[in-house]
């Protein structure tokens, strides 16, 4: 196995050695202004240290950029054994993108809330650390300030309830199950509300195998599967906005999460990754907007329009379209803003909103689901699906939800 660095590894690298420097830089210039020399003499030294300390900087951190993004996507590797999960475990290996990450990771909730199970993340895998964005032509990484890429282990996934461990690959069946010291029991489910149950075991089984390991592979996309322990699933994921994210959305997209009041998300999504799925179109957009304006006819109300986009949206002109379907219910106004951001930061514009108008993004579903259950809950969110999609024909649009025709 060749000896690869891990992407996260060369991310703390690179920041290690960019304060480092910052420190070595600034004891030199503590100990230059001690210098007792003649005031031009001690200025050029404290020049000749500052350009050496900003060159060597820039020369790590543009080195590290260049690694991540010479190959941003491939699989991380690295040369030791995976680690076997301890017993009463349940495995999320991921698949595809964040949205459906959340629907196998909303399920293992409900193993831990139900039955005890600890939630493991395996860390191997791509799908949990960059989703679909090997694939698409959005770039849907998170970056610290340093203009790193940071994974869904690194944000959303970062949690203490949620551990993450190396759990392997097997080069047949990608399941890991071999590296693992436990008995495995693979739950796979794409579409069905069918789930495992850990008691109906025959009396006859030993011990240890009540004290299996869960793997959960598929979709499980149902809504069955989450939502008994749906309450539960914010205190499983962190969904914590951060200093700078709050403060991204409130000054260039006047976004306020937690008091934005009449604001509704309109998710688009148009890239590689969804290019054949066409039905939900400008036609289906427009009657969404009709369905969330009459809930306030005759009432003057500033609405903020959020529109989450994958690609350039400019030919929908969505701006000019929801202004004149809105004035047709009342002296309505309406702001539209377009966010082409990273998905975190799409996520937590689309939690400022209370009302909601889904693609057949599973991304733009679970946005709409944790608002339901992430504070401040209000009433009167409406959230509106098209019928004959997936988040229809699949089971997951929940009671409640407006359903309109595309």
């Amino acid at each position: 196995m060749h000896n690869n660095t891990t992407q996260s590894t060369l991310v703390n690298k690179c920041d290690t050695h960019s304060t480092l420097l910052q420190v070595t830089v600034m004891a030199s210039f503590a100990a230059l202004s001690l210098d007792k020399r003649p005031g031009r003499a001690r200025l050029t030294a404290l020049l000749g240290v500052a350009c050496t300390g900003l060159s060597l900087t820039m020369l790590l951190s543009w080195s590290g950029f260049w690694r991540l993004h010479h190959h941003p996507w491939a699989p991380v590797v690295e040369e030791h054994q995976p680690d076997a999960a301890s017993p009463g475990s349940v495995i999320v290996s991921g698949v595809s993108g964040l949205g459906n990450n959340l629907f196998q990771i909303a399920a293992a909730v409900f193993y831990a809330e139900t039955y005890g199970f600890n939630i493991v993340l395996d860390v191997a895998s791509p799908s949990l650390r960059w989703g679909t964005a090997g694939f698409t032509n959005r770039d849907k990484a998170r970056r610290n300030l340093s203009g790193n890429r940071l994974s869904y282990l690194d944000t959303i996934f970062k949690s203490p309830r949620l551990r993450r461990q190396w759990v392997g690959r097997d080069s047949n069946n990608g399941t890991g199950s071999h590296w693992l010291a436990t008995p495995v029991t693979t739950v796979h489910n794409d579409y069905t509300a069918v789930r495992y149950v850990p008691h109906d075991v025959p009396a006859s089984t030993s011990d240890a195998t009540k004290c299996t390991t869960l793997h959960l592979t598929g979709f499980h996309q149902h809504r069955d599967l989450f939502l008994p322990t749906l309450s539960h699933l914010p205190t499983y994921v962190n969904l914590d906005a951060g200093f700078w994210t709050r403060a991204l959305l409130r000054t260039r997209y006047r976004l306020s999460p937690g008091h934005q009041r009449h604001a509704i998300m309109l998710g688009v999504r148009r890239g590689a990754d969804f290019a054949h799925m066409t039905k939900v179109g400008m036609a289906a957009y427009e009657r969404g907007l009709r369905s969330v304006f009459e809930t306030r006819t005759g009432h003057a109300t500033p609405w903020t329009l959020v529109v989450l986009a994958d690609t350039d949206v400019s030919d929908m002109r969505l701006a000019e379209r929801a202004s004149a379907i809105a004035v047709q219910y009342g002296p309505h106004t309406v702001r539209t803003v377009i966010i082409a951001e990273d998905d975190i930061t799409q996520l937590h514009a689309g939690l400022a909103c209370d009302h909601f108008i889904l693609s057949e993004s599973t991304f733009h579903y679970w946005i709409a689901v944790l608002r339901g259950v992430v504070p401040p809950r209000r009433p009167g969110v409406q959230v509106v699906v098209f019928e004959g999609t997936d988040l229809t024909d699949r089971t997951l649009a929940l009671d409640g939800w407006t359903r309109l025709p595309y």
